[in-house]
């Protein structure tokens, strides 16, 4: 996954979520399905884009067809994971730490999401640091916030 460690913006990001949910597009199809305010309308301008982020390795396509298909090459929970990464791997102590108590006392899930967040964590429960080293962060559980 390390060769996805580049964030995609505008039309790049546009034609990935196409073909994301519709699995595999030609060119023509993308183009008439890009929104006028993100890209250009235009078959070349789609042709264009899909050549970068087939060179980035981000889609690739099939030529056995009149029109060829192009597809995604890696999924969309895979760009999402990768891009969250990067973000975490800056150098700020606790930084997994901090986004972590972050998302789950700002975010509001539904029951059935905090049922699935009880059963991981629960399977997880082997310490990931060092014997006798813990994190400065210090978080009093609030029960308004883990519903």
């Amino acid at each position: 996954m390390s060769q996805f460690r580049q964030i995609l913006r505008g039309g790049e990001l546009q034609v990935m979520k196409l073909l994301w949910s519709h699995g595999e597009m030609t060119a023509r199809k993308l183009a008439e399905s890009m929104p006028n305010r993100i890209m250009p309308p235009g078959h070349g301008t789609m042709q264009s884009v899909l050549r970068r982020l087939e060179k980035k390795g981000y889609v690739s396509h099939d030529r056995s067809a009149y029109e060829h298909l192009f597809r995604p090459r890696i999924m969309r929970e895979d760009y999402a994971l990768e891009q969250l990464k990067m973000l975490l791997d800056e150098p700020i102590e606790d930084s997994l730490l901090l986004f972590t108590v972050r998302v789950l006392t700002q975010w509001k899930f539904s029951p059935k999401e905090w049922q699935i967040i009880r059963e991981l964590l629960s399977r997880n429960r082997k310490p990931a640091t060092p014997a006798g080293k813990r994190s400065k962060i210090h978080v009093e559980p609030n029960a308004a916030n883990f519903g």
